[in-house]
């Protein structure tokens, strides 16, 4: 037996499931070979440490501890990917916003501009109809209303 065959039985040694020929070359080996020897203190320091190790009891609490700090991460990761995606739309809409303001404003001085028009067309309308009519005092109904309401 050779040290890569320690190696590939050693947990077969320590469970005790090698044939009775197998284990008595394996011991043979690591009696001879200070490496497979020193592999193998360790191998039983670990087994003794998992052993011990295996009679704790745990924290009642500590599975439901670490549940609630995974959900927070995760929690904590989709906000901050929503966050990046509301970042990376935030100039589209500021633009956007921007450009109906625009629209909008453009819209309403238009229609101001068209009523102002308007009004100066109605005025020279009356002007004409008064001259054509020889009067001279006319009174424009409209204009009171509208000065009564302010």
């Amino acid at each position: 037996m050779d040290c890569t065959d320690i190696r590939a039985n050693l947990f077969k040694y320590s469970e005790g499931t090698l044939s009775p020929d197998t284990h008595k070359a394996f011991e043979t080996h690591i009696h001879s070979c200070l490496k497979c020897s020193e592999i193998i203190a360790e191998f039983n320091s670990f087994e003794s440490l998992i052993l011990k190790e295996k009679g704790l009891e745990p924290n009642a609490f500590a599975g439901t501890r670490i549940l609630q700090s995974i959900e927070s991460e995760l929690e904590s990761q989709q906000f901050h990917q929503d966050f990046k995606f509301l970042g990376l739309l935030q100039p589209t809409l500021v633009t956007v916003s921007l450009i109906l303001a625009l629209l909008i404003g453009f819209v309403i001085g238009r229609q101001g501009g068209l009523n102002v028009r308007g009004t100066a067309a109605s005025t020279r309308q009356v002007e004409k109809l008064r001259s054509d009519l020889y009067i001279t005092e006319f009174v424009d109904e409209e204009q009171i209303f509208l000065s009564d309401k302010k």
